[in-house]
């Protein structure tokens, strides 16, 4: 059986409904499978839509299609991250973490965060490596909260005050109705975020932020509260098993692919890979390799001069190095044969591989990726 529906008999008029999905890519994968048709998406969002529906009746052929298609055109961050995480396109997961790492401040600021699928929030919120203050995750995090909050707000009627003297006022504001209210928010929003208030690192606040940031939206209790200010103030675990008790995430760490790689292979005594880092200082800490080396060194070089050299390297396909690379400078990374017994074996490759990091130039070159980590 092709297709799971709800059809009961066979000669039935009834409309087939097939849950889920849409019309227009339904009629595409009919086409496809018995008109002989190419596809044509109209645009990423259909491409994903149809990336569900042949996913889900595992037409392997037709999934393959669309995993084209969106390795190609889905550049957008809401989009890579939903065929990451909601798709399950794990070839996404470079692209996504690194659209992310480059662009995580205005992201999270924007109108798009705020309609992510919890899924989505979710996963970022797991990120033990994201090159950002946690304070700018919670103020995302609540603004996702408030937007998704069936109930944010209490109405509450407490007639007309204007003739109240100014004192009484404050007081009611302080311990009446308008904190009643503040609690009742707190908790509705509490439990839209349900269990990604786990996720947050609150001991990765100063205490300034946790007080004047956290505390003020009621969402945690008043003993939760105090368990946390005790924690900031003596570095000692909160003890709150339903919250997390993580300090600062690491920093960003991304991987830079070579591509464009043609099959003919060229003999090297030596290769040399230009590094021009941009504005952040970084950590080299791996290189992979696309084929089996033997009998080589590493030097990495500025201005002419080694700055520091590693190996020999035998037999192998990725080593570590570990050195950082100082902002808005260049390097050269050179590999090296000492022995005319050996040989660097390369192809072509393209002369420029980029980021929001770094732009590492070469003509040829054995490297599969470069892993960076930004300082």
């Amino acid at each position: 059986m092709l297709l799971e529906t709800n059809k009961k008999e066979r000669n039935s008029k009834e409309l087939i409904k097939i849950p889920n999905h849409e019309p227009d890519v339904f009629n595409l994968m009919l086409s496809y499978v018995y008109g002989d048709q190419n596809l044509k998406f109209v645009d990423a969002a259909q491409a994903m839509r149809f990336h569900a529906l042949v996913d889900q009746y595992l037409m392997t052929k037709l999934k393959a299609v669309s995993l084209y298609y969106l390795m190609k055109n889905c550049l957008n961050i809401c989009d890579v991250l939903t065929c990451l995480v909601i798709l399950d396109i794990k070839e996404m997961r470079n692209r996504a973490l690194l659209t992310l790492y480059e662009k995580s401040i205005s992201f999270l600021e924007s109108e798009e965060f705020k309609l992510l699928d919890v899924r989505i929030v979710e996963f970022i919120l797991n990120l033990k490596h994201l090159d950002i203050e946690e304070i700018h995750l919670w103020r995302a995090l609540l603004s996702w909260a408030k937007h998704n909050c069936g109930n944010s707000t209490m109405q509450v009627e407490s007639g007309d005050e204007s003739d109240e003297p100014a004192a009484k006022k404050q007081c009611t504001r302080e311990n009446g109705l308008e904190g009643d209210a503040q609690k009742a928010e707190g908790a509705s929003l509490r439990k839209t975020l349900g269990s990604l208030l786990y996720y947050v690192r609150f001991l990765a606040m100063s205490v300034k932020e946790f007080a004047e940031e956290v505390v003020k939206t009621s969402i945690l209790t008043d003993y939760e509260m105090t368990r946390m200010f005790v924690a900031l103030a003596s570095g000692k675990p909160h003890g709150l098993k339903y919250l997390s008790e993580e300090g600062k995430r690491y920093p960003t760490v991304f991987v830079l692919e070579f591509k464009g790689y043609t099959t003919e292979e060229s003999n090297f005594s030596n290769l040399i890979h230009i590094i021009q880092v941009k504005n952040r200082r970084l950590r080299l800490k791996s290189v992979n390799l696309t084929n089996v080396l033997s009998h080589f060194y590493v030097n990495l070089e500025k201005n002419n001069s080694k700055v520091s050299t590693f190996g020999p390297f035998s037999n192998c396909t990725s080593f570590t190095l570990d050195i950082i690379l100082e902002a808005n400078q260049s390097y050269d990374l050179v590999f090296e044969t000492r022995s005319s017994s050996y040989s660097i074996y390369a192809s072509q490759c393209e002369p420029h591989h980029s980021c929001n990091y770094c732009t590492v130039v070469n003509s040829s070159s054995c490297i599969k990726s470069l892993t960076f980590i930004v300082s």
